[in-house]
């Protein structure tokens, strides 16, 4: 379903703020397809439009309507240089927890954009990540603080889409990521904590779509949004790739050298958790551990879309940033909620994944094209790193692909061409010799279920 009024996002607590307007973003990918789709004629009815124009005013008007940039970012900061305005005010929405987006009616071309009837003349929304944070914050050179997205990680973000949505495809299953409609070069540079270099900034122009109503990060215990998102995590991770990326999603349960017990969550300790609370927590999951030894769960962190149906299996993903490779599946698989003693949802066992892997092994995944690289030394001193640094694959393409992208030896068609050639050769054929066009069953009734007693 198309989102097309701020009605129908359902955020109550959504704020309207004053944006400003870039003066010269320009289009570095773009999916025509979404917007002819989504957009059929994204014009004025008055307008005469040839049918060979059609394909640049598409483009025109995704420019037109997502060119803004928080107030925040448009003033002098610390974090940006050279953003450029035009001195024209637009209004946007900001909708709970959107740190570094915002949603912007879209408007058709031809309009006088100054004096349009904001209540009837729009055609629907446009959801821009990399535009800054809210009014009244201060950007700063920190993670998630800046406001910005760096151009290297969008093109990051949308190769490891590409390769989750393929995957679902080739499953024949109703999963796929919120659509993209193109990455916006904004014309500005940004600095940012963990590169010397200022990096050029982007923006992903996303259809409107609904999260979570009030930001809920978290899904309930036992809802479909639970049930799916670790319904996804499986599938990926019989692919060799998995949502657990931060190690600020990791619980922690052990005894020190003392044989205390001690329970920490991202690193540090779980507020209000006694001694006594992490040894009962360690009976009730039937975990043994001896003096300084310690058992860390991994989280899942599938992000998806409002609206996602567990049976028969439904679901729009956002955000993919977060995705790796994966080798080992030694640790628990964690399911957090919202409503549960420590956010706890469940557990996926390593031996219960274990025997999902044995019946339904896929291994169709290339990972020579997703696994750890280290940077070459031109490309470390191109983004102000150290030499050397490990990264996994999709991040070292983003680097690639937005140096040259910055030369101005990269196309849009190029870089479109570019991203089919790699989401192809992240694919191989299977022993079967099963063609990469062919869809292929899957029974999502041998996925294993979640350890649902409560650790408490």
């Amino acid at each position: 379903m198309i989102i097309r009024t701020p009605e129908d996002l359902q955020q109550p607590k959504m704020l309207e703020e004053d944006v400003e307007v870039l003066s010269s973003p320009k289009i570095i990918w773009v999916n025509d397809s979404a917007i002819a789709r989504d957009f059929p004629k994204p014009w004025a009815e008055t307008a005469s439009v040839e049918e060979s124009e059609s394909r640049e005013l598409r483009r025109r008007f995704i420019v037109e309507n997502a060119k803004i940039i928080s107030t925040p970012l448009a003033n002098e900061n610390v974090v940006t240089e050279g953003v450029k305005t035009t001195g024209e005010k637009r209004r946007a929405m900001r909708p709970p927890r959107y740190g570094r987006a915002l949603v912007t009616r879209a408007y058709p071309l031809g309009l006088d954009l100054l004096h349009r009837d904001i209540s009837t003349s729009s055609i629907g929304l446009l959801d821009i990540k990399g535009v800054g944070i809210a009014q009244g914050l201060i950007p700063k050179i920190a993670d998630y603080r800046t406001g910005t997205l760096q151009l290297d990680i969008a093109i990051a973000e949308l190769i490891n889409q590409m390769i989750i949505e393929e995957i679902m495809r080739r499953l024949n299953l109703d999963v796929c990521g919120v659509p993209v409609y193109a990455i916006l070069d904004l014309g500005f540079y940004a600095r940012n904590h963990d590169r010397k270099n200022l990096t050029r900034c982007a923006a992903l122009v996303r259809s409107g779509h609904r999260r979570p109503a009030n930001g809920l990060d978290l899904p309930f215990f036992g809802s479909d949004d639970q049930l799916v998102q670790i319904m996804i995590e499986l599938i990926l991770r019989l692919h060799g790739i998995s949502s657990t990326r931060s190690d600020s999603l990791t619980f922690m349960i052990g005894r020190n050298k003392n044989g205390l017990c001690y329970a920490s969550y991202a690193g540090k300790p779980v507020r209000g958790m006694l001694p006594k609370h992490a040894e009962k927590l360690l009976t009730n999951l039937g975990i043994t551990l001896a003096a300084g030894e310690h058992m860390s769960f991994q989280a899942c962190n599938v992000q998806i879309a409002h609206g996602c149906v567990h049976s028969p299996l439904s679901a729009r993903m956002v955000d993919f940033f977060q995705y790796k490779p994966i080798k080992d599946y030694d640790r628990p698989l964690l399911s957090l909620v919202k409503d549960r003693a420590l956010n706890w949802g469940g557990v996926i066992w390593p031996d219960d994944e274990l025997r999902m892997r044995t019946h339904m092994q896929r291994d169709c995944l290339n990972m020579k094209i997703l696994q750890n690289r280290s940077l070459k030394d031109d490309l470390c001193d191109w983004i102000g790193v150290e030499p050397g640094m490990q990264v996994h694959g999709s991040e070292y393409l983003g680097y690639e692909l937005a140096r040259g992208i910055e030369s101005d030896n990269i196309s849009p068609e190029e870089l479109a061409s570019i991203l089919d050639d790699i989401i192809d050769s992240a694919f191989i054929e299977t022993s079967s010799g099963i063609s990469k066009s062919q869809l292929t069953p899957f029974n999502l009734d041998l996925l294993p279920t979640l350890s649902s007693a409560l650790p408490l």
